[in-house]
């Protein structure tokens, strides 16, 4: 399990190395996060698991542009959001993002099953902080806490960790939500419905 989460992070560190050499990505990352969160505000509870899975494909699209070969994968993956081929390694990674200043939300947790555990490598992606590495071997377990029906992590524990190890971490000044204008009151699920009802004659909106 060590090597597994040794190679994880190897490839993020080559990612960091390439994202930190491309100001051109940072500033295209950067507004796709703030026009997204533009766009779609999570005060809308719809929204938020839009949000983050926008999230992850603007993280995959990130390792894409950087040349390394990323596929998304959630859709037969519960617990892993991409998968990163980099020379002989084949690695998948957990996306998590928050836009508020409370703790992360790693894993919602169905009843009171106590076997729920943290196992991914996790690219996270922190307001006033960056794009940053994080497991299970670099975090103090009691960073760790559940809470009725998910799992979260310390947000300061996080902090801790990539001020003390800023090589796992791609610096950078990613918004709260409450710090970007929305541009109204869009849901992702009726912009679906507008695009879906456009070829009918009695069914508009």
């Amino acid at each position: 399990m060590q090597e597994f989460f040794n190679h994880a992070k190897f490839v993020f560190k080559e990612y960091r190395k390439r994202f930190v050499e491309d100001s051109l990505l940072q500033e295209e990352f950067l507004d796709a996060i703030k026009n997204l969160l533009s766009l779609y505000d999570t005060k809308i509870y719809e929204n938020r698991f839009i949000v983050g899975g926008v999230v992850e494909f603007i993280i995959l699209a990130s390792f894409n542009a950087l040349n390394f070969n990323a596929i998304h994968i959630g859709k037969e993956n519960e617990r892993f959001d991409i998968q990163v081929k980099y020379k002989n390694f084949s690695i998948q990674y957990s996306v998590k993002s928050t836009f508020t200043k409370s703790d992360i939300r790693l894993i919602n947790v169905l009843g009171e099953s106590t076997k729920t555990k943290w196992e991914e490598p996790t690219i996270f992606v922190i307001p006033h902080c960056g794009v940053a590495y994080a497991d299970i071997t670099l975090i103090d377990k009691n960073s760790l806490i559940r809470q009725a029906d998910v799992l979260v992590i310390k947000r300061k524990s996080l902090e801790n960790l990539f001020n003390s190890q800023p090589e796992l971490i791609i610096k950078m000044e990613i918004p709260f939500k409450e710090e970007i204008a929305t541009t109204g009151q869009k849901i992702a699920s009726e912009d679906i419905a507008k695009e879906l009802l456009k070829k009918y004659k009695k069914l508009t909106l």
